[in-house]
């Protein structure tokens, strides 16, 4: 068979085509053409005797795309000279054209435009551009893809644009629309800002943006004048076309809108103006000529007639005054300054009316700010302590004396009492002052009111402050109350150094200084505080203990219910007097244990009665076994032995009867003691003989001496009764030395000093020279 191609696929834009079959090499004799779809036209027109190459048309087809497009089988077939046949086909695939629609030529008012272009295919796609533009002209388009999107230009003038439509199919099929299009400037003319006059002119001006303007008044009634001159050679009705005009409205108080409208041939534009014609509204001001003065810094009494038509307003001509809820009350709150910089004293108020431009002034209000004074009656105040909203102040006073201590503000001050009954001021001595911390004293005595069974506890002063006639007060409550006295007694121990009662003077009864006393201030030195007493600090009586001296300070300050205390009130506490028997001393003599002692069992009384067997003894050293001997003997000289003496209590707080015990100590000294000693650092060792030596006596209560001198064999070589001898050892050799001194009792005591070492006399040696 011959071989039959029918050449490769194909894409073409439209209805028209050409085939081309391959017929080299073939062998095909006969040939033609025919397609999938029928009533498209195949036509050969060349010289071959194969039509391979023919042109294809389907543009005769109704409605031949579907979704702009056609997808056509054509079939190449061939026959070679033995009537063999073979068939090939290629594919062609139409696509249809775009027809561009990018609208009509237009002018338009502004630098925005809808554009009106159009798809004219089913499946379609498109982009448009900017082909040209003024200077500086920039196009954008949104979407750029619609025929019917929006432009924006950045200046005004002549645009081309391009519009652009695709088969969405195939993109290389399409075509190009151009649009022009005219920017116009939109007029934008300024008709001023609103505006009130006071009368029937008015004077308004716009700012035209285009050539060409005029003013017109939609409800009417305005004329338009040269000036503000109400004749009518002065109405020239041809400066409606003017931006700038007199207008004349024959009504007031009433508000006007006036248009300034501008035409380019194209656009128009506007803008408008109202324009308020006021009258004058009298300014009425009704405050109270006798309403001149405020007390502080807050006036509630302005008040004024509110105009008719417009607005009014409160002004003050000193500084930083708010007047609340507003201004433009008739009866507004005038509150001045009272910063750092004082604005009390005279200020002007006016009441001022505005009807557009029309403005009046009403008559004066003065009015006089007094500071207003803040009496303080001093510091002691606690919120509350009195109920609610009270700012009673209140102290305590101790004693009948008390310093005032107003804290002043402004104006002049006094102090004074609604009962002046025993007040006095230092200060005039009066029942008032005016000075803030004068000093107050009641004359009574013991006028305490917290003493007080009925009625108030306290006395009640009023510090009141008066500034310009601005008054204000402020309250003192004072609770006088008296200070202790801080007496109280003690009692002497009933034997030494037992414990004293010591009782603080306290009242049961609310009469008495010493009534309500709650703390008690004990200062005892060097007492000790019966275990008995937990706290001394609230006990009125206590029990002390001194373990030794005769005489004990005691100090007491007491301080009542009320804070008031005594001052410091001193007392002594005694001892009662040591027992102190009469007895005789034998003391021991020269250093013998020969001393006796004997007791008296008499007491002899202050008056000089003597009271036989008063007292009894115990001798409290183990020698005597606690022996109630009224004499010892055989007693040792320089020792001390304890007796315990008995007798009844000398005090004279104790309980009659009573039996005391105090411990003796009685010394037995000795009367004829001699200590016998004499210098001896004085002696040098080794001394050539002959060695003359001074004997220097330290005898303690010598009065008769005997020096013996022994040498190394005991022999006695020397003796003397002088007090202090002199002596020479003429040879060598060591030597015992002996001084026995005698008192002038008797008594003897012996002192050695041994050896004293003496060397032999040196031997000159001459030496011979020869």
């Amino acid at each position: 068979p011959p071989h039959a191609e029918a050449g490769p696929a194909q894409s073409i834009c439209g209805t028209t085509g050409q085939l081309s079959a391959d017929t080299i090499g073939s062998g095909i004799v006969n040939a033609w053409w025919s397609s999938s779809v029928p009533g498209i036209i195949i036509n050969y027109t060349g010289s071959d005797s194969i039509p391979w190459n023919p042109n294809i048309d389907a543009s005769n087809i109704s409605s031949f795309f579907v979704n702009s497009q056609h997808a056509v089988w054509f079939y190449w077939n061939a026959q070679n000279g033995a009537n063999c046949n073979s068939v090939d086909s290629t594919l062609v695939t139409f696509y249809e054209i775009p027809s561009a629609n990018a609208g009509i030529d237009t002018s338009v008012c502004g630098k925005s435009y809808d554009l009106e272009g159009a798809w004219s295919i089913v499946n379609h796609s498109g982009i448009w551009s900017t082909f040209s533009a003024p200077p500086g002209g920039v196009a954008n388009f949104i979407p750029p893809n619609s025929p019917s999107g929006t432009v924006t230009v950045t200046q005004y003038g002549t645009y081309y644009f391009i519009w652009k439509e695709m088969n969405f199919g195939n993109n290389i099929c399409f075509t190009r629309d151009t649009v022009k299009v005219e920017f116009k400037t939109v007029p934008m003319p300024d008709a001023g800002v609103d505006v009130s006059v006071c009368g029937k002119f008015a004077y308004i001006c716009a700012i035209p943006s285009v050539a060409g303007g005029q003013w017109s008044c939609p409800t009417g009634g305005v004329a338009y004048y040269d000036a503000a001159i109400d004749s009518i050679i002065h109405d020239v009705p041809s400066n409606q076309n003017l931006p700038c005009t007199w207008i004349r409205y024959s009504s007031e108080n009433d508000t006007v809108t006036m248009y300034w409208s501008e035409f380019n041939g194209l656009c128009n534009g506007y803008d408008s103006v109202n324009v308020y014609f006021g009258s004058i509204q009298p300014a009425i001001q009704l405050v109270n000529p006798t309403d001149t003065t405020v007390c502080g810094p807050v006036c509630t009494f302005l008040n004024a007639q509110q105009p008719e038509y417009g607005t009014g307003y409160w002004i003050d001509t000193v500084q930083n005054t708010i007047f609340t809820p507003s201004p433009t009350n008739p009866s507004a709150t005038a509150t001045i300054n009272t910063g750092g910089v004082s604005y009390y004293g005279w200020h002007h108020f006016y009441w001022i009316t505005q009807n557009g431009d029309c403005r009046d002034t009403s008559s004066l209000a003065p009015v006089l700010f007094i500071e207003n004074p803040v009496a303080n009656a001093g510091p002691n105040y606690w919120p509350g302590l009195f109920g609610t909203n009270h700012h009673i102040k209140t102290d305590t006073v101790c004693g009948l004396n008390y310093q005032m201590a107003a804290v002043p503000s402004v104006g002049n001050g006094i102090w004074y009492s609604l009962d002046p009954t025993n007040v006095h001021f230092v200060t005039g001595d009066t029942t008032s002052t005016t000075v803030y911390n004068d000093s107050l004293y009641l004359t009574c005595t013991g006028c305490y009111t917290v003493f007080n069974t009925t009625g108030d506890k306290f006395r009640e002063f009023i510090w009141q402050e008066n500034n310009q006639g601005c008054v204000n007060s402020d309250t003192l409550r004072l609770y006088f109350a008296p200070h202790p006295s801080g007496a109280f007694t003690t009692t002497m121990p009933q034997c030494r150094h037992d414990s004293s009662m010591i009782i603080a003077h306290t009242y049961p009864i609310p009469n008495d200084v010493d009534y309500g006393i709650t703390n008690f201030n004990w200062q005892y030195t060097g007492g000790i505080l019966d275990t008995a007493i937990h706290n001394a600090g609230v006990s009125d009586t206590i029990y002390v203990t001194w373990p030794t001296g005769e005489q004990h300070t005691v100090t007491l300050i007491t301080t009542n219910t009320w804070n008031c205390s005594s001052g410091i009130v001193t007392e002594q506490v005694i001892e009662p007097a040591p027992f102190k028997p009469n007895k005789t001393i034998d003391n021991a003599s020269c250093m013998n244990c020969n001393g006796v002692i004997t007791l008296s069992t008499s007491y002899i009384t202050p008056s000089h009665d003597t009271l036989t067997n008063y007292y009894t003894f115990n001798w409290t050293d183990s020698i005597f076994g606690n022996s109630p001997a009224l004499t010892q003997d055989s007693l040792c000289p320089f020792t001390s032995y304890g007796v315990i003496v008995n007798g009844e209590s000398q005090s004279i707080d104790a309980t009659p009867g009573t039996v005391c015990h105090d411990s003796i100590l009685i010394y037995v000294n000795d009367t004829g003691e001699v200590t016998a000693q004499f210098d001896t650092l004085s002696l040098e060792q080794h001394s050539a003989a002959p060695y003359g030596v001074q004997f220097i006596n330290t005898t303690i209560g010598g009065r008769r001496y005997s020096w013996r001198i022994y040498d190394e064999t005991g022999e006695l070589i020397y003796t003397s009764t002088l007090e202090a001898p002199p002596y020479t050892f003429t040879d060598e050799g060591c030597y015992q030395i002996v001084l026995i001194a005698e008192s002038k009792w008797g008594c003897k005591d012996t002192t050695v000093f041994n050896p004293l070492c003496v060397d032999a006399e040196p031997v000159l040696e001459v030496p011979n020279s020869f």
